[in-house]
């Protein structure tokens, strides 16, 4: 079990509990980063931002992060006393690791990255140990996995199962979103995250179902979406714009395609 000792800012003063195993510290109060094997605080409004990477050096951050997996992930939230300040370390690692899924308005400065981090543990908190958040959470997981148990699904089956899942996706997220530590973290409605989920999801099984058009028909009646929505002009490639006419031109050779008559 890991120690836990009280260390003080080398940038600022200010008091920090921290694990004895943790590779870096971060001041609650500055930004300020600590490399704990070297015991040098790095002050991030005073260097570049790539100083913190070199902190730990990306193998190093790697390792402890997959490290962290086991905790995050580890089903044991609500007994663990550093169990948040570990979520907030997993994430605040991921910034680094996986810059090209995090927003860039998250990665502009340590303290953005902090808030990322902070936002993203609290989330993850909730929706695994919260008494109002986690059931509906849950809910929505067991809805959105219905359509990928019900590969043969007929297209008006997989229209309910679909809408279903938008129903659950949508009263998670406003549960999220109305909770005051996660204020700044839901810039859009629920519905439009609701969306985005369930349509990931839906794209990621669309060609193993069994049904010709199911997933059109469920797109349609679901989400709004027109039958011509994303086709690509078969001259030149390009996306071709939705619209319910009989035929549209490609806004770069100018070819006239006909197209798909609405359901």
């Amino acid at each position: 079990m890991a120690l836990i000792h009280e260390s003080k800012c080398g940038v600022c003063g200010a008091p920090r509990t921290t694990l004895d195993e943790k590779f870096f510290v971060t001041c609650a109060f500055c930004g300020s980063v600590m490399d704990v094997n070297v015991g040098e605080w790095f002050d991030p409004s005073k260097a570049h931002l790539d100083a913190a990477r070199n902190l730990l050096g990306n193998s190093k951050m790697a390792a402890r992060w997959r490290a962290l997996t086991a905790t995050v992930y580890g089903g044991a939230q609500e007994k663990s006393a550093t169990y948040r300040a570990d979520v907030e370390e997993y994430y605040y690692l991921y910034t680094f690791l996986f810059e090209d899924t995090v927003p860039k308005r998250d990665l502009v400065s340590v303290p953005a990255r902090q808030a990322y981090a902070k936002r993203a543990a609290a989330q993850h908190v909730l929706v695994n140990t919260d008494s109002q958040v986690k059931p509906l959470w849950d809910k929505m997981l067991e809805a959105s996995r219905a359509p990928m148990m019900h590969l043969d699904a007929t297209p008006e089956r997989l229209v309910v199962l679909v809408a279903a899942a938008l129903e659950a996706a949508t009263a998670a997220y406003a549960a999220l979103a109305a909770r005051p530590e996660l204020a700044g973290g839901f810039l859009a409605p629920a519905k439009f995250y609701a969306h985005m989920s369930v349509r990931a999801t839906l794209a990621s099984i669309a060609p193993y179902f069994n049904a010709p058009g199911a997933v059109s028909q469920a797109m349609q009646e679901v989400f709004g979406d027109h039958p011509n929505a994303g086709r690509k002009c078969p001259h030149c490639g390009a996306p071709l714009e939705a619209t319910p006419a009989n035929a549209v031109q490609c806004a770069y050779c100018h070819s006239v395609i006909e197209q798909l008559a609405p359901a």
